[in-house]
């Protein structure tokens, strides 16, 4: 089969399979060179922006990765048969224990294109207003934060907020308000 323009030849290929993570050691072939080239094979994901009460609700989750405590909004990964809305759906419910009110799609981008296969469904919505019933997984940590539009924007100048689908989320979100009657369009 040709190569479309650009793409590598494949030389030689195989499989590290590390904890959850798949990582995939080509060796390519570029004119009449062999490089090393890697990267990440990791389930898709769904993140949803939440409004609750006129402000928005974000996540202050322990991540091990980072030793550290982080602001996010809610989000998960996506099984291969799963429908990002739907999966999108069931992470508002179990992280933050809260209704969703319509999920409104957002966009979708790959976190890093260079290096991990990863590809993230956004979307906004309104929580329902109700009692909180978090239905968290074994090592999940998450304290429940609300903030003013105006205090997240303030969060994501500094870098208080640093997870990149939320600040995507954010953008596209105030994109699409700028330029329709209404940001659900």
């Amino acid at each position: 089969m040709a190569k479309e323009k650009g793409e590598y030849n494949v030389i030689n290929t195989h499989t590290e399979h590390v904890g959850r993570f798949n990582i995939i050691c080509d060796e390519v072939e570029k004119g009449e060179f062999t490089y090393p080239y890697s990267y990440v094979v990791i389930k898709n994901c769904a993140a949803v922006l939440c409004f609750y009460k006129g402000k928005i609700l974000l996540l202050h989750q322990y991540r091990h990765a980072l030793k550290t405590w982080e602001l996010e909004i809610p989000a998960g990964s996506i099984e291969p048969d799963d429908d990002p809305m739907m999966r999108a759906e069931e992470e508002v419910k179990e992280e933050t224990g809260l209704n969703p009110g319509p999920l409104h799609y957002l966009g979708t981008y790959h976190l890093s294109s260079g290096s991990t296969t990863e590809r993230v469904w956004l979307y906004w919505t309104e929580l329902e207003e109700g009692a909180i019933h978090q239905n968290l997984e074994a090592l999940e940590m998450i304290d429940l934060r609300t903030v003013t539009p105006n205090e997240f924007e303030t969060l994501i100048v500094t870098n208080e907020f640093h997870q990149c689908m939320g600040v995507t989320a954010w953008y596209l979100y105030k994109s699409k308000a700028n330029s329709t009657p209404d940001a659900s369009q």
